[in-house]
């Protein structure tokens, strides 16, 4: 199975990854991931020596790569929509904007599918994801998840400089881009920032030497923590939205003001870092949710759950795939009833078995 890109937040992607290697692990299949310029992380100038988005910040999660697949110019692939390759399994949000022609126009292998799904039946969302399922998707990223060395270092001085010796608590304040589609969860998508100070305060109470490790997208939310916290609060030197642009997401930002491989760069820096803390406050975020893939023995708080609606849409979010699931397994079931019926009737009758 060769994964995909899709043009959404680079730990959407990451988790894509997770779960599909967790599913080609369990059925025999070889991974390949490829992430070219149809990710919105892409540099025409590649990153940390790689021009596949996967690999500017991982390691290769098999030996195999794409162009050991498909027999195609690289500076095609590096252009190509996954409606161009001729066996594929296609995101039923990803548009086709391509003429004709190319459609289907770059053949894979017997056996070889292209694929942008994400699989929600194994990656449940956020606090609704059982823990047996979040130890399966940690021992994936344990042996198929390896972070390129320079992305390493830098993890590791900043961690080395800032964390040790010293007790940490990791918060994750997103900004209001998407903010509409946590409706369900919050009023308005969003929390005050003052539940997450709430929150803050009790634990320095608990732990007065402690310090506050904050990752955010947003320079407003960053800006009233420092002002609260001075020097007990630490972040890592990462890209930030104004007020003003914080709808539009960091990774939807302009090319002109921000480098997309380097915001990639620092998402992942962050997400390890908040992996590393004594506790993590978060809220509805896939970075956060990494992160306690990253380290299921983290000890966290998803506020959105303790101050959020009780009953957010039944938890459509857990109920919906697996109502799925028993749809896919009744209809299955169902065929092979008609199938065994079939089989017994044309017997019965003296036909062909």
């Amino acid at each position: 199975m060769i994964i995909f890109a899709r043009r959404v937040g680079l730990f959407s992607l990451f988790l894509q990854v997770v779960g599909q290697t967790y599913l080609c692990r369990r059925r025999g299949i070889l991974p390949v991931v490829y992430f070219n310029g149809s990710s919105l992380y892409w540099s025409d100038r590649g990153h940390n020596g790689a021009r596949n988005v996967w690999e500017y910040y991982f390691e290769p999660v098999s030996d195999c790569g794409i162009t050991d697949l498909v027999e195609v110019d690289i500076a095609r692939l590096e252009r190509s929509s996954i409606w161009e390759f001729s066996n594929r399994d296609v995101d039923p949000n990803t548009l086709a904007s391509l003429d004709g022609p190319k459609i289907e126009s770059i053949e894979v292998p017997p056996g070889v599918v292209v694929s942008n799904v994400f699989p929600s039946g194994v990656v449940d969302w956020q606090w609704e994801m059982p823990r047996r399922r979040r130890i399966a998707l940690h021992e994936v990223i344990q042996r198929s998840v390896r972070l390129r060395p320079p992305i390493s270092r830098k993890l590791e001085d900043f961690r080395a400089g800032t964390f040790e010796g010293r007790r940490v608590l990791g918060v994750h304040v997103r900004g209001i881009e998407r903010a509409p589609e946590r409706a369900h969860l919050v009023r308005d998508g969003i929390l005050p920032l003052g539940l997450y100070m709430r929150e803050i305060d009790s634990y320095v109470a608990q732990h007065p030497s402690s310090v506050v490790f904050c990752a955010t997208d947003s320079q407003g939310a960053l800006d009233a923590l420092t002002e609260r916290y001075g020097p007990k609060l630490v972040c890592y030197p990462a890209s930030r939205l104004s007020s003003a642009d914080e709808k539009v997401g960091l990774h939807h930002a302009s090319t002109e003001r921000y480098d997309r491989a380097r915001l990639g760069e620092e998402v992942v820096i962050e997400c390890l870092l908040l992996s590393k803390c004594d506790f993590l406050l978060h809220g509805s975020s896939n970075v956060s949710l990494a992160a306690t893939l990253f380290n299921p023995a983290l000890e966290s708080l998803n506020l959105y759950q303790k101050y959020g609606y009780a009953f957010p849409r039944l938890r459509a979010c857990l109920v919906t795939p697996r109502v799925s699931r028993l749809v896919r397994s009744a209809r299955r079931w169902t065929a092979r009833v008609w199938r065994a019926l079939a089989t017994s009737a044309s017997r019965q009758l003296g036909g062909p078995r």
